[in-house]
């Protein structure tokens, strides 16, 4: 004697995995999205503290980015004697972006690699603007992180304003005739 199931068991199960789908899918996306603001946030961390470092010292300072991961590295005389090194800066901890996507790097509003830049803050004379623009997979409304050329601090906050831009440039979002 073989029992199947029916149709309409078939069909019950089916609903409800579609439900809890349904269910499940905003939730996952959303958990996503949370992880935006704290890399944003600690990548904000990051250029602040190079910024400071800028601003009252005369050690030479960096902001690296590479394989996904931000840091700040000093110029320091190399260990055998000869010259200089770039290290990263044990006091200001990398910032690995995780699932976090890089979408711009913008240096005086000219746009950097999003693989691999490095951004060199020079003691003495003007430092440039500095903007990043992230965004988690599938996240319409990324974070800006900007450190501004007279700031001591970067500015963090959530969407695009298109600051950043170089002379000349339009936002086609602000300028649209449509």
């Amino acid at each position: 004697m073989r029992r199947a199931f029916s149709m309409i068991e078939v069909l019950v199960v089916i609903l409800i995995l579609a439900i809890l789908a349904g269910v499940m899918a905003p939730r996952l996306a959303t958990f996503t999205a949370l992880r935006v603001e704290p890399t944003a946030r600690r990548a904000g961390d990051v250029l602040s503290i190079a910024g400071r470092r800028d601003r009252l010292s005369s050690q030479r300072v960096a902001v690296d980015y590479a394989d996904g991961v931000l840091r700040m590295l000093v110029l320091l005389p190399a260990t055998d004697g000869r010259g200089s090194e770039w290290r990263e800066d044990p006091l200001a901890p990398p910032v690995d972006l995780g699932p976090v996507m890089l979408v711009s790097a913008r240096l005086d509003g000219v746009e950097l690699d999003t693989d691999q830049w490095r951004v060199e803050l020079a003691a003495a004379g003007r430092r440039p603007s500095l903007t990043l623009l992230l965004s988690g997979p599938g996240e319409h409304d990324p974070w800006t992180v900007e450190l501004a050329p007279e700031g001591a601090s970067a500015e963090v906050r959530r969407g695009w304003s298109g600051q950043g831009l170089s002379a000349g440039a339009v936002e086609l979002e602000e300028q649209s005739a449509w």
